[in-house]
């Protein structure tokens, strides 16, 4: 599958190097990365159909537990970008997608309920342009059939856990073919509460596996039980779980050892799916020749 992936980029990639180069990327893995200007984008937005646009602001209004701070404008802005992120990944006949400018995409829209619905549709898609964690969506949804949530780590040492939080996350954690969690409708917790993004209550004690494929060598990995999600996220990102860990002192003493790169943003994300994975990822890195690092 990986050898056949056609992936979608907004530029500009973040990332070990390895993983925002094309060229390694279709050395090592064979997919190809192709750049996607705004420009083509922006085209698609203007001309997303008014129906289908419309049909996205009843389903996500609709099934949403609560609206808190989304004005009717900015669902609206936000249901056409999804609209149009799919018209893309099907007009690019695309199997994943990475965007590096959506902090940027306020005042079109923010692309987090489209990216919310195409992990739904087992199309991994990755924030802020990380391809190494888009490439770890990617892993866990050829492997596993599963969805990543791709987030922020946060530590808690005096309760031996793990935060990770961001403002988008899929619905379906048990794969495309599994129940929606369910979710609130909140503005974007790093622009002042503007624009409309997905709060996500995922299942209290689900076992996690929480990873990142990096350097396209080497997969870290970690396992945890979610013991805690908010019933409305007051700080921080707007989709959050704390998963108890094994050692979370040496986990955080440990944190991101592998990585060749100084950009926090990159250091701070991991990709959590449902279920405990580990001994498949060895299997599976034993079958592509990476490694795999156990974190904590």
């Amino acid at each position: 599958m990986m050898r056949r992936s056609r992936i979608l980029l907004f530029p500009p990639a973040q990332g070990t190097s390895a993983a925002r180069s094309p060229e390694e990327v279709k050395r090592v893995l064979g997919a190809d990365v192709v750049a996607v200007e705004e420009k083509t984008f922006d085209d698609l937005i203007n001309g997303a159909d008014a129906a289908a646009v419309q049909a996205e602001i009843d389903a996500w209004t609709q099934g949403a537990k609560e609206i808190v701070e989304p004005n009717a404008e900015d669902i609206e802005k936000a249901a056409r970008v999804s609209v149009a992120l799919d018209n893309l990944i099907r007009q690019e006949q695309a199997d994943a997608l990475a965007i590096g400018t959506c902090m940027g995409w306020l005042p079109k829209g923010f692309p987090c309920l489209g990216f919310t619905r195409l992990r739904d549709r087992g199309i991994p898609a990755a924030c802020e342009g990380d391809m190494d964690s888009l490439l770890t969506m990617m892993l866990f949804q050829y492997a596993f059939d599963l969805a990543g949530f791709q987030g922020n780590a946060t530590f808690d040492t005096s309760r031996n856990a793990l935060w990770t939080a961001h403002c988008t996350a899929p619905l379906k954690m048990d794969g495309p073919n599994g129940e929606s969690a369910p979710y609130l409708l909140r503005g974007h917790s790093e622009v002042g509460g503007s624009g409309c993004v997905p709060e996500v209550q995922y299942r209290l004690g689900q076992t996690i596996t929480r990873a990142k494929f990096v350097n396209l060598e080497t997969i870290l990995a970690s396992t945890g039980k979610i013991i805690e999600v908010p019933e409305r996220a007051v700080h921080g990102c707007r989709t959050q779980i704390v998963t108890e860990v094994k050692d979370a002192a040496k986990m955080a003493a440990n944190w991101s050892s592998a990585l060749e790169t100084e950009d926090a943003m990159t250091l701070l994300h991991r990709v959590v799916a449902y279920g405990d994975h580990m001994d498949s990822l060895r299997h599976m890195a034993n079958l592509m020749g990476l490694k795999v690092l156990e974190e904590g």
